[in-house]
């Protein structure tokens, strides 16, 4: 198996007609195997899906001092409806039995399990560069090669047939007695019952992340959060510290606030938005502010025009800038409530293409018939048949 810094090793799938439910990733990706050739004692098993992009990832490692450039080992994935497996050398590592498939012109997901429904091609290949492997360096060594002993491919007479795992439905997270919905935005709380940063006191609640170059560590000094920063990154996110799950109402208005200094002035951005399901949307769409080297409060008002997210994200994104931060005092209320609408008076709005007909295709929803309602009278005996997204009626009269 090839090794070095930049080097991507893979054995992956693609549908043989990707418009078929769109360009990637609403199409669909089956990931059997990938390497980072930086890391050659573990391996990765992923689908991609979904718009937004979504993925459901397994890894596998060797034992310590191992790698899969040392022998042979056999990659393989058993792929049902419904449910996909991952395998290295026999033993399961993945399953993945839940994702979906979305066009911004229909008004939902195509019926479960696409976009994993089609004829997939197999592609063998050694992948250099890119933002996941990095870049090849200096000690990166060429040539490289992959060798592969055989490829089998088995298809059973029948299969089961599943069904899209039901989930439950989150119940939000209620703001604290004084309205506000950040726990421990003093940072004098240390619940161990609560998730935090780890190894750090007094972040419980609190969630910290580098991404993209960045390198930073955190500290709650006397009640104050400490962000050191070595390096901002590339990006905003770079250097991040978030809460969720917050619970945003449609239609609400809210007040954030905070105290915040920096080492030399600077500019932070504040995100409160949502998770991958929602595409990473910003709902307040504050844009970065000015940070000073004064202990000061800053506050910012928005009202909630998406839908109600029970799980969104309030950020603090502190990259592509290497000065520390310090941050107190943080504050979500909600200052005034959505207004009271009767569903009766909702008009439904024409899909994007101007269609006022949701699922005119017969592709989307339960057993591909979302939004539909099919009804008879005793006079008439009826059944339904859904094929190639087409339907069609057959009738007969008592």
């Amino acid at each position: 198996m090839p090794q070095g810094q930049g080097i991507w090793p893979a054995i992956w799938m693609m549908p043989e007609d990707e418009p078929f439910y769109g360009t990637w990733p609403k199409c669909g990706e089956i990931d059997i195997m990938e390497l980072l050739g930086h890391e050659t004692d573990k391996i990765y098993g992923t689908i991609h899906f979904g718009e937004p992009h979504k993925e459901s990832q397994g890894t596998y490692t060797l034992p310590e001092g191992q790698t899969f450039a040392d022998d042979f080992h056999v990659y393989s994935i058993e792929w049902e409806p419904g449910e996909i497996r991952w395998y290295i050398d026999g033993k399961l590592y993945h399953v993945a039995n839940d994702w979906y498939s979305r066009d911004p012109y229909l008004a939902d997901d195509y019926t479960y399990p696409a976009p994993f429904d089609q004829n997939f091609f197999l592609i063998l290949n050694i992948s250099v560069g890119g933002g996941w492997p990095g870049y090849p360096d200096e000690t990166t060594v060429f040539p490289q090669q992959m060798v592969v002993d055989y490829v089998r491919v088995y298809q059973k007479s029948k299969y089961p047939h599943r069904e899209k795992p039901a989930k439950e439905e989150m119940k939000p997270r209620e703001p604290l007695g004084d309205g506000n919905y950040i726990y421990n935005g003093g940072f004098d709380v240390d619940d161990s019952a609560a998730v935090g940063v780890e190894g750090v006191p007094y972040t419980s609640y609190w969630t910290f992340l580098t991404a993209s170059g960045g390198a930073a560590t955190v500290n709650v000094e006397e009640g104050v959060m400490h962000v050191q920063i070595e390096n901002g990154g590339t990006t905003d996110y770079g250097v991040q510290l978030l809460q969720a799950p917050i619970h945003l109402e449609k239609g609400a208005k809210y007040k954030a606030s905070f105290d915040m200094k920096a080492e030399n002035p600077r500019q932070v951005k504040l995100k409160i938005g949502g998770d991958g399901d929602r595409g990473w949307k910003d709902y307040a769409a504050i844009p970065p502010f000015d940070v000073s080297t004064e202990m000061t409060n800053y506050e910012f008002e928005f009202t909630m025009k998406d839908d109600t997210d029970v799980k969104a994200r309030f950020e603090f994104n502190m990259g592509l800038n290497n000065n520390d931060v310090w941050i107190d005092n943080v504050k979500l209320i909600k200052t005034e409530n959505a207004p009271v609408i009767d569903p009766s008076e909702i008009a439904r709005p024409p899909l994007l293409s101007g269609n006022y007909i949701y699922n005119g295709t017969f592709d989307q929803g339960p057993n591909r018939m979302g939004f539909w309602n099919f009804v008879v009278d005793g006079t008439a005996k009826v059944h339904t048949i859904l094929e190639a997204m087409l339907m069609s009626a057959d009738l007969k009269q008592e």
